[in-house]
């Protein structure tokens, strides 16, 4: 099951389980350079909404704002972990060929 999301036309998986729940074995997707840039082009923007709150917390010389980050800066990590292991996978495929 999936929903298409239009802006970067692709599939999303859905529903997220419930964090009770049993895990779910991981699949392995298949991933074209097109797709490789469909993710980098949703960080790329992710990356600048969080500069543009930057940009204008400095212009409305907001302090503070308080933000519940810890699954967001979990999430990057686990993105920054995924990344890394999908280099080490690509340079080992293309070492063989």
């Amino acid at each position: 099951m999936g929903v298409e999301c239009e802006k970067y036309n692709h599939q999303l998986r859905t529903p997220i389980p419930h964090p009770n729940s049993a895990p779910q074995p991981m699949t392995i997707e298949q991933y074209t350079p097109e797709k490789f840039d469909q993710l980098a082009l949703r960080v790329f923007d992710l990356a600048s909404e969080l500069r543009e709150i930057a940009n204008g917390a400095r212009q409305a010389e907001a302090e503070n704002l308080p933000v519940h980050d810890k699954k967001a800066l979990l999430w990057l990590d686990n993105l920054e972990q995924w990344a890394a292991k999908t280099r080490i996978s690509f340079e080992i495929m293309t070492r063989k060929k």
